[in-house]
């Protein structure tokens, strides 16, 4: 079953608290396709990358399309800085395993104008959901500021 956080948003409370966590430990790949359709994969360090405005350092290999990044992560969690791969056009998929061993997964980007989250595998507890909403909420804050200029 396939949802958003769209309409989750919209009904939110603002001002949920950002509660102070473990660092987040990510293994992150490039998913690129190559001319033959065959699926590539090379290691990103995607906190690292996102820490900065400058995405440039992303480089794929010539005759190769980006597809999405996917990171497996000690969390099903967006990281401070992820809206920077979204606005940028790069969909970013974060999976976890829970102590069950049950994988939980979702799609972050961007679609028509809006961040979006979409569970592709899984289910979401609430302290997820609530963790997502609370991490597009600081998204659409942090960039309120540059829209209100010019």
């Amino acid at each position: 079953m396939s949802m958003t956080l769209t309409s989750i948003l919209m009904t939110s409370a603002l001002g949920l608290s950002q509660e102070a966590s473990e660092p987040l430990v990510e293994n992150c790949y490039l998913m690129l396709a190559d001319e033959g359709a065959e699926l590539i994969e090379m290691e990103v360090q995607v906190q690292e990358l996102t820490a900065d405005d400058d995405l440039s350092e992303i480089t794929i290999p010539e005759g190769t399309q980006l597809s999405n990044i996917m990171c497996s992560r000690t969390e099903l969690k967006l990281a401070e800085n992820d809206y920077k791969l979204a606005i940028a056009g790069v969909p970013l998929m974060v999976a976890y395993d829970n102590e069950n061993g049950e994988r939980s997964a979702i799609m972050f980007r961007v679609l028509d104008g809006q961040f979006a989250v979409e569970v592709v595998q899984g289910e979401l507890t609430d302290e997820q959901r609530n963790g997502l909403v609370t991490a597009l909420e600081g998204y659409y804050a942090a960039l309120e500021p540059a829209e209100d200029e010019g």
